[in-house]
């Protein structure tokens, strides 16, 4: 930075900053000596920038600390209290959907999914990590130990008299299942139901049906959702 000592004003005076008038309660351009205006305005209680804010380093991160700053309506810098819950991480999560109908026999069958694919309205869906689950063809495996939520949603066809039987495995060994018969006369069915359990990483988890009796469709989309809880 230059010095403005032993310069003369009318040989520098294009380098002076001033407020034309001097501040007052309304902003005004901080210009340079040949009425240059610059990003910033000042007046007695304001700072306003009409452009970009840079800083020259990174500002220093907190850990602990829940105040942000936000801009209002009015494109005011304004600071909000936004308390832990704020901070949470995204919730990683699995959406597995039945890639084809299938139709079912008296042997357990894996659901089938589909790849996935965010922008696909006909594949499976991934939130969150996108490596907090492998595997995702007949089964999934969790990439982390801890407590997961594990919903199914499966839509069956052609089930007039057929007793279905559903299971949530892990490691082959069912840990939730579920049975439905129907009578004649009913088509379809949709059977869901939740369960909870902590797993450790690399747990195969699959979703397996079968007809104990009469035949029965699983329907393409049918849908198996894995969210971690903590």
């Amino acid at each position: 930075m230059s010095t403005l000592s032993g310069q003369k004003i009318k040989d520098k005076f294009g380098n002076l900053l001033h407020v034309e008038g001097g501040v007052t309660s309304t902003t005004k351009n901080v210009e340079d000596g040949t009425g240059d205006a610059t990003a910033l305005k000042l007046s007695t209680s304001t700072v306003e920038v009409n452009g970009t804010l840079n800083f020259t380093s990174t500002p220093a991160t907190a850990s602990s600390e829940q105040t942000a700053l936000l801009i209002n309506g009015s494109d005011d810098v304004v600071k909000r209290e936004l308390g832990t819950f704020a901070f949470l991480p995204y919730e990683d999560k699995v959406i597995l959907r039945q890639e084809a109908a299938v139709s079912l026999t008296g042997t357990f069958q894996a659901m089938t999914f589909a790849s996935i694919d965010n922008t696909d309205p006909d594949t499976s869906y991934q939130f969150g990590d996108s490596t907090a689950y492998t595997g995702l063809n007949t089964s999934a495996r969790p990439s982390a130990n801890g407590v997961y939520r594990m919903d199914v949603a499966l839509q069956f066809t052609g089930i007039s008299n057929a007793e279905i039987e559903i299971q949530i495995r892990v490691g082959g060994t069912a840990i939730a299942s579920d049975k439905r018969s129907k009578g004649a006369g009913i088509d379809e069915s949709m059977i869901s139901f939740y369960y909870a359990k902590y797993l450790s990483s690399g747990d195969t988890i699959d979703v397996v049906c079968r007809v104990n009796s009469g035949s029965a469709t699983l329907a393409a989309g049918s849908a198996f959702e894995i969210l971690k809880l903590g």
